[in-house]
């Protein structure tokens, strides 16, 4: 089992502790206990997903991934904007279930009317209203695309995807100067070439992981795993969240994919977390199976 939870963590005062898992090319770092927090953020890719907590490390980066309303994944986003427009910071671009963009806003008001002393600006983001299915340009060549997620709120998973441009063949061997100039004059001279890199799917009912028909095409997937016991499976199916059989039973759907698996539940202490995925988990498929804590 990758991603020890002893002596992953890491903090500063007054800041949570924060793990790290590194798979997939990327380090993922954060924090994921439910009804706590969750935030999982990776440098290399500019996002942020979720935002149930904040720490220093996660200011410079532009855009934040919401999966849904749930305090527990949304709690700091006002000081996480508060902040940068403190640092005179560009506003960053925060990607929220459309059904709750109404409510945001009205969050960051009435934020805005409790620090009404005349002296501090209004936030400033770029909140954007997400469908499933929609595609959102990130930093450089990055895309996120949202997927609907079946969870007790209005929720969306995202997938990011590093997005290349590939000459056509019909093209190959032509001047760059001939290139141009159809570019110049609107033909399509490329063809889109993909790679998903990290699908992250927040909390979840396990028919989440039943439709989505491309969850293993990332090459790492971010999936909670709240409940770990035999006795805790009714609170799994009861409160819309994912117990590990949800998991071990859909291995196969997730590819050759690494798992970051998160929002263990507070009932169980670290150390129980790592014995009950030993016990459970099949032990040829550990290798590929990080946890974030």
């Amino acid at each position: 089992m990758s991603g020890e939870v002893s002596g992953a963590r890491s903090g500063r005062a007054g800041e949570p502790m924060t793990a790290s898992a590194t798979c997939g090319g990327y380090t993922f770092v954060g924090a994921s206990i439910s009804a706590h927090t969750t935030f999982v953020y990776c440098r290399a890719l500019d996002v942020i997903f979720d935002m149930g907590s904040f720490v220093e490390e996660m200011l410079p980066i532009d855009h934040v991934l919401v999966t849904h309303g749930h305090q527990d994944h949304l709690l700091a986003l006002t000081r996480y904007v508060g902040l940068r427009r403190l640092q005179h910071m560009r506003p960053p671009t925060v990607l929220v279930p459309s059904q709750i963009e109404g409510p945001v806003r009205k969050l960051f008001e009435v934020w805005q009317e409790l620090e009404s002393d005349g002296l501090r600006k209004p936030p400033e983001m770029d909140l954007v209203p997400v469908e499933p299915g929609q595609e959102v340009p990130l930093s450089g060549e990055f895309v996120v695309r949202a997927f609907r997620v079946e969870h007790t709120l209005p929720s969306l998973g995202y997938t990011v995807i590093q997005r290349r441009h590939k000459l056509k063949p019909e093209y190959h061997g032509r001047p760059g100067h001939e290139l141009a100039a159809l570019k110049a004059e609107g033909t399509e001279i490329t063809t889109p070439l993909d790679t998903d890199l990290v699908t992250y799917i927040g909390d979840t009912s396990p028919e989440t992981l039943d439709r989505v028909s491309d969850l293993g095409t990332s090459r790492v997937v971010i999936v909670e795993c709240t409940f770990l016991t035999d006795e805790d499976l009714p609170l799994a199916e009861e409160r819309g969240h994912l117990h590990i059989r949800h998991l071990v039973d859909r291995l196969e759907r997730f590819g050759d994919a690494e798992l970051i698996l998160t929002h263990f539940s507070r009932r169980y202490r670290p150390q129980d977390v790592e014995l009950l995925l030993r016990r459970h988990w099949p032990e040829s498929q550990a290798h590929r199976v990080h946890v974030l804590m």
